[in-house]
């Protein structure tokens, strides 16, 4: 767009592609914001404006899952398919194994006696499913298989590695690749064994490995001596993460893979100690370095830093502690919205506290669409794991472990709402006891499907639109007089700005006018001048799913003295 001096000229934002959160005044461009929060792109390849996220509810009946004077976290979030294809959900907190029943909306704990799960903060707890069967892994006691999964508590069965009991410790997830469940070794019989995978016979966690009869163990050396951090398998083959490094094989599964395999080496100068933060989307791979910074990596290509769209978050957080970060990250799919969620950092130096935002990326395209967090303000509720269920309806839900206020103890769970109702059955107040029809056999009497709720548990959530510099460059000032915002709700919005003159100036809280076509209109007369205007929007109430369509600034023009900011 030509600039015109000494004339009113109209600078837009929208529709968008993306949010990149650099320091770079020319980086961005009117087809991306410069930060987004609690706010979505449905459509970031062909562009569109950017929306609300549901809200989140506690759940639980807003009770804790799991209290203990002893310090603990959550630790994981799993959704089991048996062969009968009946989603079961679970979560762990301090060592604690919990199952969700979606229907009343409460935990159940049901711990396996038997077997051992680990109960520090710093433990990650880890599930595959394999032929029906769920195995689980943390990394500090012997792998376990769970049987009798809607049981009271359940049954765990550890798996023995050489027919006679020997101790043994995995490291990361357990993954299946070729048919068959792989595990990296911590050690065997206290012998330490980094750089060890083992793998199961097809379809059975519980047969394989040294057992008698086989030799299922491979010192992965070819490409490297270093500790291996997490493996991801795919159709095509088994990725292996070092520290610096990502590593494939490739080829038939069995008691030759060792000398059949093809290697390839993904990367050499990036790799992964957070296997936590693995995350596969169709035959794309998300992941972050050692330094927390996520990456993605499309089978067949090289890895590509998608971090770079955050990269002033990344910059100014606390990347130089990377041993608590492999620690506090933890990642997960939304598979309402399609993203990748990943959160990163500690907000405090040194220490272990859990990120309170998390970063969310275009699952389909790497596009970094803004970060997320619970409540009010911008410092949330702890994130000590993110994953999601499956319910009953088989609608997928975004599950957040952590606190249930900003600053408050762990041991909560939080469901993201749906973007469309869905109907939920009436019961008494025993919370057990359907309602039922006089009709034989009778039926479940369910209520119509309620819309999304917009608030986190009755709370307006943070959510704001910051545009780039508009107008920027080094030889123009601009004298602003209005401002336009395109919205898709009527909620009345606040509008602040920044300019090299002046951070965030409110300018005010226009309610929008009235729209029969379901776009609304906002005007605010300015009176603020710079070189260029970076503009926020955000709405005050949460009735609807508010969004933004466009934004428009108008401004006069002129060239910049020499002592113009």
């Amino acid at each position: 767009m030509a600039i015109r001096l000494g004339e009113r000229n109209t600078l837009t934002s929208g529709s968008y592609a993306g949010v990149y959160t650099t320091v770079d005044a020319f980086d961005v461009g009117p087809d991306r914001l410069y930060d987004a929060r609690n706010m979505y792109l449905p459509d970031p390849d062909a562009r569109s404006g950017i929306y609300a996220r549901p809200g989140f509810a506690l759940l639980n009946s807003g009770n804790a899952v799991h209290t203990s004077a002893t310090a603990f976290k959550g630790q994981s979030i799993f959704t089991h398919f048996g062969l009968d294809g009946v989603p079961i959900d679970f979560a762990v907190f301090g060592g604690q194994l919990f199952r969700y029943d979606d229907t009343l909306g409460t935990f159940a704990n049901v711990t396996p006696v038997g077997v051992t799960i680990d109960s520090s903060a710093a433990t990650r707890v880890y599930f595959k499913d394999m032929g029906g069967v769920m195995c689980v892994s943390d990394g500090v006691n012997r792998p376990w298989v769970g049987s009798n999964l809607t049981s009271t508590p359940i049954t765990g069965t550890y798996i023995d590695f050489d027919g006679v009991g020997t101790a043994w410790i995995a490291y990361g997830p357990p993954e299946v690749f070729g048919g068959s469940g792989f595990f990296v070794l911590t050690s065997v019989n206290s012998v330490a064994a980094r750089i060890d995978i083992a793998w199961t016979e097809p379809n059975s966690w519980t047969t394989g490995y040294q057992q008698t009869g086989y030799d299922n163990r491979w010192t992965l050396e070819q490409t490297g001596t270093t500790a291996i951090y997490g493996l991801i398998g795919t159709n095509v083959a088994l990725f292996y993460f070092r520290q610096r490094s990502i590593g494939s094989i490739s080829g038939t599964v069995g008691p030759d893979l060792a000398s059949t395999a093809t290697h390839d080496a993904i990367s050499t100068n990036v790799g992964s100690e957070s296997p936590q933060t693995f995350v596969q989307f169709g035959d794309t791979i998300y992941f972050c370095d050692v330094l927390g910074r996520p990456w993605a990596f499309t089978i067949g290509s090289k890895p590509r830093p998608i971090w770079l769209q955050l990269r002033e978050i990344a910059e100014t957080s606390q990347i130089g502690y990377p041993a608590i970060t492999a620690q506090v990250a933890t990642a997960g799919f939304d598979p309402t919205l399609n993203l990748y969620c990943v959160a990163i950092w500690t907000t405090e130096p040194g220490s272990e506290a859990s990120p309170v935002e998390w970063y969310t990326f275009d699952a389909n395209t790497g596009v970094y669409v803004g970060r997320w967090s619970i409540g009010a303000t911008s410092t949330g509720v702890s994130v000590d794991c993110i994953g999601s269920f499956i319910d009953a309806y088989g609608r997928g839900s975004l599950i957040v472990l952590g606190s249930a206020t900003s600053g408050g103890t762990t041991g909560y769970a939080w469901g993201m709402n749906a973007l469309t109702g869905v109907a939920s059955f009436l019961v008494l107040e025993d919370q057990a006891t359907f309602l039922t029809t006089e009709a034989t056999p009778a039926l479940d009497i369910v209520l119509e499907g309620q819309s999304a709720v917009w608030t986190d548990n009755g709370a307006v959530p943070l959510r704001t639109v910051t545009t780039d510099r508009l107008g920027y460059d080094p030889d123009i000032v601009w004298l602003y007089d209005m401002v336009t915002v395109l919205t898709n709700t009527d909620e009345a919005i606040a509008i602040t700005a920044t300019t090299p003159n002046a951070s965030n100036t409110a300018l005010g809280t226009p309610t929008p006018n009235a729209s029969e076509d379901g776009i609304y209109r906002s005007d605010c007369g300015l009176d603020l001048n710079g070189r260029g205007a970076m503009i926020t929007v955000s709405p005050q109430t949460a009735d609807g799913q508010w969004g933004i369509q466009r934004i428009a600034l108008v401004g006069i023009p002129s060239p910049a003295g020499p002592d113009d900011q």
